[in-house]
């Protein structure tokens, strides 16, 4: 007999509370207190792990109310399918980590929207993801007002509009480092961390190709990224960076491996960017239409 998905166990789940006449969502979150009289033998089903979320268990194996706050980990996960947790705790104010340290692949829409506007979230950890299928991660931690720690050491590919707009207007700060990624799809990064504040640097340095829309809007809004480094990438698709640091606090930016710029790919990239000094492409020997439209 095959080991149950994730998504059959957290199904499992759910039936059983339906099967005591209680009502919910899919996802059994929307809970009202007759949760507290679910009979559960104690352990961590599938070593899945939502400690708080329904309370704990006492010495007659009887669900306790639940706490005000709880946290989603598993150290046996290491794939999530297509829809699987697509929305799972979308807008949960008392979610506050998430930890999944040997998750290796997501699925199209397998996280998509995952943990939106959750806005007690303060970290993730997802260390030895490398892979992420179209809208795996598609506004999977935006509008996430506390995250502050955030692992993805190990991604190194993204579909398309895998991490749009993933960490848009969360607490992050400090230098980014996602140099492990060497591949994105269309639109993979678009939007990816606009309107964060705190940033003040983003490493880059593992793209080559910026496809279709790849880094649009990515740190638009970024008031104190200063610097970013794109040092290897030869390409820039179709609207690949357009508006990319439009109104940020970039202060200079070097592209010497830069020989391509698409149609509208560096439209309005650095649109009122005032701080803006220093700013090197001095190897483009190609430009689209529209390709340096309102660029500065």
């Amino acid at each position: 007999m095959s080991e149950p998905t994730l998504y059959n166990a957290l199904k499992d789940i759910a039936d059983a509370i339906r099967a005591k006449g209680i009502t919910g969502t899919m996802s059994a979150l929307e809970m009202p207190e007759k949760i507290a009289a679910i009979q559960t033998g104690g352990g961590s089903k599938y070593d899945i792990t939502l400690d708080g979320l329904i309370g704990d268990v006492d010495g007659q194996g009887v669900l306790q109310a639940p706490s005000e706050t709880f946290t989603f980990t598993s150290n046996e996960i290491v794939e999530v399918p297509d829809d699987t947790l697509d929305s799972f705790f979308s807008a949960r104010d008392t979610i506050t980590a998430v930890s999944l340290p040997n998750l290796t692949t997501v699925g199209e829409y397998g996280m998509k929207e995952i943990c939106r506007s959750c806005e007690y979230l303060t970290s993730v950890n997802l260390a030895n993801l490398t892979s992420i299928d179209e809208h795996g991660m598609e506004k999977a931690f935006q509008n996430c007002l506390s995250l502050a720690t955030l692992n993805l050491s190990s991604l190194t590919t993204v579909g398309n509009y895998g991490l749009s707009y993933a960490f848009a207007s969360t607490y992050l700060s400090g230098d980014l480092d996602f140099s492990t990624i060497t591949s994105i799809g269309s639109h993979g990064l678009e939007g990816l961390l606009q309107n964060c504040d705190y940033i003040t640097g983003v490493d880059l340095s593992g793209l080559t190709t910026i496809p279709a829309y790849g880094l649009a809007y990515a740190f638009d809004d970024c008031g104190s990224l200063v610097a970013a480094d794109l040092s290897n990438v030869a390409t820039i698709g179709e609207g690949g960076m357009k508006s990319a640091f439009i109104e940020s606090s970039i202060e200079s930016l070097s592209m010497p491996s830069l020989t391509t710029v698409g149609d509208n790919g560096l439209e309005s990239a650095f649109f009122n960017c005032d701080s803006l000094t220093t700013l090197d492409l001095r190897g483009v020997t190609s430009i689209g239409a529209n390709g340096i439209k309102k660029m500065c």
